[in-house]
């Protein structure tokens, strides 16, 4: 989608007709797989350039002001800014009624490259502020405002009964709303990240409250599934403030075991069992062994590792653990005692 709204940049980009066909096909593939090496430094540096205006948002009511402001429905005196941030946010934005702007949400934490096709010029939403998280008390469910981070939501949900089902693939302090306008690879053994987001709240480009999905119930079954259609998107058809997802009940033991391999084969071997038994964890780790030094430096690493996080009840957890060391065999050791990423 991205692609497709600054098709009028790529253009222009290639509109020296010597230059158009290698150009073209460079950007084009840096903007898919990210590949930078092949494009000119100044399309680099232009994809590099942040939108001129960042705003930190707290609330629905000032996104939706931004948004009528940008959308000529309303004056920017309407903002409440100070004279000194009105002089600037006009000047940047060089405010006028037939002008069009863009709005972009600025991720917590990005996994690769800050640039995938940003606004050439607009607002870029700062949502850090907007951190709130409310968990249900009828079922195992919460609504949590995108600036929250992950980190946050997994402390948070074991006082209140539940039990956050997805991970981070690579840990790092992502926000939730990364994982719907940023690149944050939430997943778990049992489902991918969409399956545990029942709905999105969003304002709408014309500046209203829109849902889309059911918070209580997961969106299945159902004729048109606009919610997962647009998840990896999100950003780019509406602004996401929340998200409602699905937790699971909190459980009674959790364990977390670490098996180091010295050869790739023994663990490919290892995993292709796990995946065919009953065995069924919250999550399954696998490094190799620079990233295990980097994660853990006080351990000795090995070839690879595979840490595993189980849950059950106190006298069902054993026998979950036997099932797992044999579908694990071939493993060089083993341990309880690992600090998990």
């Amino acid at each position: 989608m991205g692609l497709l709204r600054d098709w009028h940049y790529i253009e222009k980009a290639v509109e020296i007709p010597a230059l158009s066909e290698v150009i073209r096909e460079s950007l084009i593939r840096a903007l898919f797989v990210r590949d930078d090496r092949l494009l000119p430094k100044d399309l680099i540096a232009d994809l590099n350039r942040l939108p001129p205006v960042t705003v930190k948002v707290k609330d629905d009511s000032e996104v939706r002001k931004l948004v009528r402001v940008l959308n000529g429905e309303e004056s920017t005196v309407s903002l409440g800014l100070s004279a000194e941030d009105y002089h600037f946010f006009r000047t940047q934005l060089g405010v006028g009624r037939t002008r069009e702007f863009g709005v972009v949400v600025r991720p917590r934490t990005l996994l690769t490259y800050d640039w995938i096709v940003p606004e050439q010029r607009g607002v870029q939403l700062d949502f850090t502020a907007y951190a709130e998280i409310e968990f249900s008390e009828e079922a195992h469910r919460a609504i949590a405002q995108v600036g929250a981070t992950w980190k946050q939501l997994y402390d948070a949900a074991p006082a209140k009964g539940h039990r956050v089902p997805f991970v981070p693939t690579v840990p790092l302090d992502f926000a939730v709303g990364d994982g719907v306008y940023g690149d944050a690879p939430f997943g778990a053994y049992r489902g991918e990240f969409g399956a545990y987001v029942n709905a999105l709240r969003t304002i709408s480009p014309f500046g209203h409250r829109a849902r889309v999905g059911f918070e209580e119930v997961a969106n299945n079954g159902t004729a048109y599934d606009l919610l997962h259609a647009t998840l990896p998107l999100a950003g780019e058809f509406f602004l996401p403030v929340a998200l409602a997802l699905r937790l699971e009940a909190k459980p009674t033991a959790r364990k977390t075991l670490t098996y180091t391999f010295d050869d790739g084969a023994k663990l490919s071997v290892a995993l292709d069992k796990l995946t065919r038994s009953s065995t069924s964890p919250d999550w399954v780790h696998v490094t190799d062994a620079v990233a295990a030094r980097t994660l853990r430096p006080s351990v000795a690493a090995e070839a690879f590792t595979a840490q595993i996080s189980m849950s059950g009840t106190g006298t069902g957890l054993p026998a979950k653990e036997k099932a797992l060391d044999t579908a694990m065999a071939g493993f060089k050791a083993k341990s309880p005692d690992v600090p998990n990423p």
